[in-house]
């Protein structure tokens, strides 16, 4: 009975957050990284930022644009500065 009522609970909770990822603009890219799309031959780099997060790491924000398209990428780093990983998003059409 507990576990049913937890399903009941928690299901929602996914449908909106799928439901809510399906809505956004921007779309993730597999495998690529911005370093990837800094060294493409029709790539402009655009704008970057960074920001502080709760581990003492930073993060930082690019944003290009690789043949007329809108990308974002993030970097994670570690509180020493040592790159954790990469993200990077295409602006859906």
């Amino acid at each position: 009975m507990k576990r049913l009522l937890i399903l009941c609970l928690i299901y929602p909770l996914l449908i909106s957050a799928v439901e809510a990822t399906d809505k956004s603009p921007w779309e993730f890219q597999p495998g690529v990284t911005p370093a990837k799309l800094w060294h493409g031959e029709s790539n402009n780099l655009l704008s970057t930022d960074a920001l502080n997060i709760e581990n003492g790491g930073k993060v930082s924000i690019l944003f290009f644009s690789v043949d007329g398209r809108l990308w974002r990428c993030f970097d994670y780093f570690d509180i020493a500065m040592r790159h954790l990983n990469s993200a990077c998003y295409r602006l859906k059409e």
